[in-house]
């Protein structure tokens, strides 16, 4: 059929860019994208040969999940696996669609109001809450914003899609590679000093922090562009010489774990009243002191953010929860968010995890799944969630805090319902 050809600067998916030649010459390849990458892959493997390349065959997030054909440099490169055993990779790192997702992506998410009719949706939908293993920080989205976390988590779109690696930059790490680095050496760091030293080990950080920097510039090159990045390198050893002070300085203070990892191989469960869910994570560390233990996560960035969302955040409750269910006769007595990046040295911010902080915290949780088990309600909008705060004292509607990348697709939505965009405008 002619009409599927009727798609300026779209791919037909099941052609190869030989066949479309042959069938009309309408079919220009010039400017044609698949093509171009093609030989910038080719023109890549001709310069480079130290070039490591996975090749993987793309999936289209169309319903039903039909794939892309393989173009030819990916069956070229299969030919060296003459029984068909190509390893293959998901490069979104996505999961594989399932009949959930089929229905989402059908239409029926934008038609929230409708869910109570189908019966087997809500099945599906329920099957799905049942079955997930859950992270602290997809909870986090849902407790700030169940639609976005719906959209990131359950649907799979990205914030942005993928894009070549930067030539001219300011900068060489972004925020959350740096925030990796940072990590990476403080776990390192304690692990090694553990339980404690009484000074702080310069020599050994700073020699944590090269190695470390050294294998991130294989996987993120330096651009060209930049010919020196030791300040980036010596803020990081700022960073952590630190923590490591704050440690030091405290000499009753005992390290007895490092990024300790729960829930990988069998997820950790925890209750809320009727609900039971399943949760893994990784605890940056966890300190014995003279009043109890301590859990310690990191949070490099800006700090001022962190301390404003403070009151959406769910981490901590659910890793002392972790850590007890674990370790019983090791109660948590207090949870410390050290932001490591603050202007004036490590800002502490401590939450004591007493009888009525854990119960105000296990009625959020129930809350919050109340609303996440239900595929009506589970598409609610971040101003739905808040709208005990939406007016202010100009009277005008509330808005939605930062940038969003669900943006135009919320829009979306609410113009189908009739309602307000995510500017606060009416439509």
């Amino acid at each position: 059929s002619w009409n599927v050809f009727n798609k300026l600067d779209q791919e037909f998916p099941l052609l190869h860019d030989a066949e479309k030649a042959k069938l009309s010459s309408s079919l220009r390849l010039s400017g044609d994208n698949a093509l171009e990458r093609r030989y910038a892959v080719l023109e890549l493997l001709s310069n480079r040969k130290d070039a490591k390349v996975v090749f993987s065959r793309a999936r289209m997030d169309y319903v039903g999940g039909e794939e892309l054909m393989a173009a030819s440099i990916y069956d070229d490169a299969a030919k060296q696996y003459p029984d068909g055993k190509a390893p293959q990779i998901n490069i979104l790192e996505r999961k594989p669609l399932t009949d959930l997702d089929i229905y989402i992506k059908s239409g029926l998410m934008t038609n929230a109001n409708d869910f109570s009719k189908d019966d087997e949706q809500e099945i599906l939908w329920k099957q799905n809450f049942v079955n997930r293993i859950w992270s602290a920080t997809a909870l986090e989205t849902a407790y700030d914003c169940p639609r976005k976390f719906i959209l990131k988590y359950q649907m799979g779109i990205s914030d942005e899609y993928p894009k070549s690696l930067e030539q001219f930059s300011y900068v060489w790490l972004d925020a959350i590679n740096r925030g990796e680095i940072i990590h990476k050496v403080l776990e390192s760091y304690f692990k090694a000093i553990a339980p404690r030293v009484d000074n702080v080990d310069e020599i050994l950080l700073k020699k944590l922090v090269e190695e470390i920097v050294e294998k991130y510039k294989t996987a993120f090159p330096v651009p060209a562009n930049i010919t020196d990045v030791s300040s980036e390198v010596d803020s990081i050893l700022d960073v952590a010489i630190q923590e490591a002070k704050e440690h030091a300085k405290d000499k009753k203070r005992r390290t007895i774990g490092t990024e300790i990892e729960f829930g990988e191989t069998e997820p950790l469960e925890l209750s809320f009243g009727a609900y039971t869910i399943r949760l893994k994570g990784r605890i940056d560390r966890v300190d014995q002191t003279d009043d109890g233990f301590e859990i310690i996560d990191y949070k490099s960035g800006k700090t001022s953010n962190f301390r404003e969302k403070i009151d959406f955040k769910l981490q901590y409750y659910l890793y002392t929860l972790a850590w007890e269910k674990l370790h019983p006769d090791q109660p948590i007595y207090r949870a410390v968010y050290d932001l490591v990046d603050d202007v004036n040295g490590v800002e502490k911010l401590y939450i004591e995890m007493t009888k009525n902080v854990r119960e105000k915290m296990y009625q959020k949780m129930i809350e919050l799944l109340n609303i996440l088990s239900n595929s009506e309600s589970a598409f609610t909008s971040y101003l739905d969630i808040h709208k005990d705060d939406s007016e202010n004292g100009n009277g005008t509607k509330m808005k939605c805090p930062n940038y969003c990348p669900f943006k135009n697709i919320c829009d979306e939505i609410e113009f189908k319902r009739g309602g307000i965009n995510i500017c606060g405008e009416e439509i």
